[in-house]
């Protein structure tokens, strides 16, 4: 009989062993298979990503650059990335001291004066060439703080006197007879004699 104890308490004993082995193997293998599920989640990329910067040069108050004139509407150099439409229009001198000339050989019917802001844009493309396919609406311009410029008789050249606007960057609309917006980006300074150059602008806006 103490023999057939030994016997049964021994098969008792591996039995145990191989069933506590066995739930071993199951529970590693079931953190295995979580674990492996996590990091293809990962991989897969995250459920939300986190939402990317929205452009800034299409806002109607902001410019991103300028185009220089000289008092005679010869280009001189661009500064930056100008994100303005301006169609076949010449604007000048830009900068300015507080007298601008607009030269046109299509009638220009109205004319508003936006102040705007200096932004570095995130866009790694072509600004100048993406903002011709930029669409403002007259509303879009009434709904903000403008000045709507009455326009004298128009024979090709307009001139207007913005020596009483704030120093500063603006976006200069205008609306031509078949009803299409254009906009020139300007730096006006009614307080200076001299025209600013890229340094000073550059040390403006740094």
């Amino acid at each position: 009989m103490g023999i057939k104890n030994v016997k049964l308490n021994l098969h008792n004993f591996v039995n145990k062993r191989v069933k506590k082995q066995r739930y071993n193997m199951k529970i590693i293998l079931y953190s295995f298979c979580t674990l492996l599920c996590l990091m293809l989640l990962n991989c897969n990329g995250k459920e939300n990503p986190e939402p990317q910067p929205q452009p800034g040069y299409s806002d109607i108050d902001i410019i991103t650059g300028l185009d220089f004139f000289d008092d005679n509407g010869s280009p001189i150099s661009r500064w930056k990335s100008p994100n303005h439409n301006p169609g076949e229009v010449k604007t000048y001198p830009n900068p300015n001291i507080g007298t601008v000339s607009l030269y046109s050989q299509q009638e220009i019917i109205r004319i508003w004066l936006v102040p705007a802001e200096f932004l570095i844009d995130s866009v790694i493309m072509d600004i100048p060439t993406l903002s011709q396919s930029l669409d403002y609406s007259i509303s879009d311009l009434e709904n903000i703080n403008i000045k709507d410029i009455p326009i004298p008789t128009f024979n090709t050249n307009i001139s207007l006197d913005f020596s009483d606007v704030a120093t500063g960057f603006y976006k200069l609309f205008y609306q031509m007879d078949t009803e299409e917006l254009f906009w020139q980006n300007l730096y006006i300074d009614p307080t200076s004699t001299n025209i600013p150059t890229f340094g000073f602008l550059d040390n403006l806006c740094d």
